[in-house]
């Protein structure tokens, strides 16, 4: 009977032990689940942060192209109102000078008239006058032929002289004419040349109109695009700090301590370019690797935040930089494109050899990247509390992947 009960009892301890392991691995997995949906989550929001981020730089982008196109426009609308105000004075003093050829031409006309009425009458007293003063009278009373001839040349003379005033009394007209001819042609030159100004203002009006509105659109775009922005940052920050309690969780840390790369210290992952040492490519832009790492190692001591992408040296503060923004903005300082998240470089640059690594390449780690700066070390935004260091050994964690951007 006692060897029943022993039996019984160790096929209930086995069968305890059984559900203990299998409730054991399910919790297992389910947290595997629910730690990869996090992650998932989390890279989602990073990408679209990133894509916020470069939607705003594009309508920043275009913002500034559009209010450099309104300043254009505006300057050749002032431009066209200056010159239609200098064209409004020139079509004031060209009426003024129509105005004064007009009295002029008025004047002319007045005293050719006066002379061929005067002329007229002239002529009608010699020729058809009966008194002793005209032309008959001055031949028949006159004493010899000598006389005659002289007094006949004396009555055409005054012929002369009359036809001489005539004909200048007739050009001095005939110029005024001119003048005003030559003035009616300018100000019809110049009033053309107004409607044509009066057209391009009203279509530059348009223009500025059209851009100023364009200006508030963006404005209003840019607005609501930072405001997505500061909505994915808080996103980020979140789901950052519940994937780090996780890994660190995982890792058997604190989550305050814990800088990311894995829980695995050393060693390769298993990308076979890494053991490779026929990888070992040339750079392919002009900018050095020590020069990038010059520029990288000024910020040591800047804060750390998951998520952030702006280097402050206030610990107090709400910002700072996390690892995949710290090397983004390293090398965006030399014009070198990169992603915005750690696993993503793994597809960016030519693949290095770990045997191979210089100064300036990229090491990637689980859930972490930073620069290699020559020595076995590295230079990164390594945790909240370490911020951005460069005194760690580039073999702190797994190496899944070396790349060089450079």
């Amino acid at each position: 009977m006692k060897q029943k009960n022993q039996k019984w009892m160790r096929a209930c301890a086995l069968l305890l032990a059984t559900v203990l392991l299998a409730t054991l691995l399910i919790t297992r997995e389910k947290s595997k689940e629910v730690f990869a949906d996090t992650r998932e989550e989390w890279e989602d929001a990073k990408k679209e942060l990133q894509e916020t981020i470069d939607e705003i730089d594009d309508l920043e982008s275009q913002a500034e192209q559009s209010k450099e196109d309104l300043e254009k426009a505006s300057a050749a609308l002032n431009k066209l109102i200056a010159a239609q105000e200098k064209l409004e004075r020139r079509i004031s003093a060209c009426q003024d000078e129509i105005d004064e050829n007009n009295i002029k031409l008025a004047a002319a006309q007045k005293k050719v008239d006066e002379e061929y009425e005067s002329m007229k009458l002239r002529i009608q007293f010699m020729y058809e006058n009966s008194s002793a003063n005209s032309v008959w009278s001055a031949i028949i009373s006159a004493g010899n032929f000598s006389e005659v001839l002289n007094r006949l040349e004396y009555i055409t003379q005054v012929h002369e002289t009359d036809r001489q005033l005539m004909d200048n009394y007739q050009l001095a007209l005939e110029e005024v004419e001119k003048v005003s001819e030559e003035l009616a042609s300018n100000m019809e030159e110049l009033l053309e040349m107004q409607s044509d100004y009066q057209k391009q203002q009203v279509a530059a009006e348009k223009t500025v109109k059209m851009l100023e509105k364009e200006q508030a659109t963006y404005a209003s775009q840019i607005a609501n695009a930072k405001d997505k922005k500061e909505e994915y940052e808080e996103s980020v920050s979140e789901l950052g700090a519940r994937v780090r309690a996780e890994e660190a969780a995982a890792a058997g840390q604190n989550a305050d301590d814990y800088e990311g790369g894995g829980s695995g210290k050393g060693g390769l992952g298993d990308a076979g370019y890494l053991t490779d040492d026929s990888n070992d490519p040339s750079n392919r832009t002009s900018v050095s690797g020590e020069e990038l790492v010059a520029y990288a190692r000024q910020f040591v001591g800047a804060h750390y935040k998951w998520g952030g992408d702006v280097i402050t040296y206030d610990w107090s503060s709400d910002k700072g930089i996390d690892c995949s923004g710290f090397v983004h903005m390293v090398y965006g300082h030399f014009g070198i494109s990169t992603p915005r998240y750690s696993q993503s470089f793994k597809s960016v640059g030519q693949p290095v050899s770990y045997n191979n690594m210089r100064a300036g390449d990229v090491i990637v780690y689980p859930g972490h990247v930073a620069i290699y700066i020559g020595n076995g070390c590295i230079v990164e935004a390594q945790g909240s509390r370490q911020g951005v260091t460069d005194n760690r050994r580039a073999d702190c964690h797994t190496i899944t992947a070396i790349r060089r951007l450079i």
